[in-house]
């Protein structure tokens, strides 16, 4: 997918005409999928390309720096997760403070500099400064697609829902609303080797993006990526209650049936099922007795997602 850098206050002049869906596409849901596969089967329909229109950050990071906002993808997923639906060409519109100024109008000039065929977009887009613009202004200048909003088990999916979620640790309707699993990635680092040396249990130690939402605290049933496959893992997001606690969250995965040297190494680690909640055990013992139960809970589970 080509990438092509569109700031605020320019005009572009693009040779080849696009039918472009455009929003944020944060989690790439469901949704955001439904968006993508109309606009590339409306590309072959008009013998034209595919592409995207995206924000390079979460508007409210910028808006409010002083919040913490976190997202459900970062940029490089996003992009990555956006392609792989048949996606051609994105205009990454990079989002500062001049670009949050840019009035509903302009906005629109802006996307009629980019040779955009027609647009598609769902029912709820907002754009311009303070959100002013909307699908009814956007159809009056440009043509327009406007796509209904995709409703699991009654709802309207959407990503502050998946967000919400995820920090209930309702991973499997996070996995519904997205087709696949949540996953996080990270390079592995030293940590206190508690796992390995004190417990049986040895775990990569995951270096995490802190603006990506964390799933609740608690063990979970996942898998862990790397260098192409995949394997059965157990996880950990918490403190470490019973040995060594932390008062920042660590996320750690016990990788099955693995021995390997893999610090320094990048993983993905995906989030299947909410085992149980973190909690301090009155022995090691004790612990080591729970953790071969979730280890065997991950044994025992068979994942209904198998693309990678």
């Amino acid at each position: 997918m080509k990438i092509f850098d569109i700031y605020a206050n320019k005009h572009y002049q693009v040779m080849n005409k696009t039918v472009a869906c455009i929003g944020f596409f944060d989690g790439v849901h469901v949704g955001h999928q439904h968006l993508i596969k109309q606009t590339v089967e409306l590309a072959k329909q008009k013998g034209l390309t595919p592409a995207c229109i995206t924000l390079s950050r979460e508007p409210l990071q910028v808006l409010y720096p002083e919040r913490d906002i976190k997202t459900i993808m970062d940029i490089e997923q996003r992009l990555q997760a956006i392609g792989s639906y048949g996606i051609q060409q994105c205009y990454l519109l990079h989002f500062d403070q001049a670009m949050a100024n840019v009035s509903a109008a302009d906005f629109i000039e802006l996307l009629k500099s980019l040779c955009i065929d027609t647009i598609v977009a769902g029912e709820d887009f907002r754009f311009g400064k303070q959100n002013k613009g909307d699908v009814l202004m956007l159809e009056k200048q440009m043509p327009t697609k406007i796509i209904p909003l995709v409703e699991l088990y009654g709802q309207k999916i959407s990503s502050t829902t998946i967000i919400e979620a995820l920090e209930k640790g309702e991973v499997e309707y996070v996995s519904s609303c997205m087709n696949r699993y949540y996953a996080i990635d990270g390079f592995v680092i030293h940590g206190n080797k508690v796992g390995s040396t004190k417990l049986g249990y040895p775990t990569a130690n995951i270096e995490y993006n802190p603006f990506i939402v964390l799933p609740r605290v608690g063990v979970y049933i996942g898998r862990v990526i790397y260098e192409g496959k995949t394997y059965r893992a157990m996880i950990n997001i918490g403190h470490n209650p019973t040995i060594n606690r932390r008062d920042f969250l660590s996320l750690e995965a016990h990788i099955l049936d693995f021995d390997q040297d893999i610090y320094g190494k990048r993983l993905v680690v995906e989030f299947s099922k909410y085992l149980r909640y973190e909690k301090k055990f009155n022995s090691k013992e004790e612990l080591i007795e729970q953790l071969d139960n979730d280890v065997q809970s991950v044994r025992d589970y068979t994942y209904e997602i198998r693309n990678v």
